[in-house]
């Protein structure tokens, strides 16, 4: 933490104020990442080979669709997704996902 009267970091104990405002920013973080890879994702079609819930992230991760630096971005949330459990890989289809709530 940053002391607001004299600019120094403080090491220390953080209060519950402190955990309630990063629990509260990473569910915000989570939506937000989940929210933009369904944004930029292709839910599969009714008649696919793997209709349902999943989402196809090839479109969102394709450079004649999207610019680089936002591919970048997509890309890391994305990972951040699957790691963190917010989205699972279908078992057969790596470019297709879903939030295991749906799988």
């Amino acid at each position: 933490m940053t002391d607001k009267f004299h600019g120094k970091l403080h090491y220390g104990i953080l209060t519950q104020a402190d955990v309630d405002l990063m629990k509260t920013a990473m569910q915000i973080a989570n939506r937000s990442v989940v929210a933009r890879i369904n944004y930029h994702s292709q839910p599969t079609p009714a008649g696919a080979a793997h209709p349902g819930p999943w989402l196809d992230t090839r479109p969102m991760l394709d450079p004649r669709e999207k610019p680089e630096a936002l591919i970048d971005e997509l890309r890391a949330e994305l990972q951040y997704a699957l790691a963190s459990g917010l989205m699972h890989r279908h078992p057969t289809e790596p470019h297709l996902v879903a939030p295991p709530e749906q799988v």
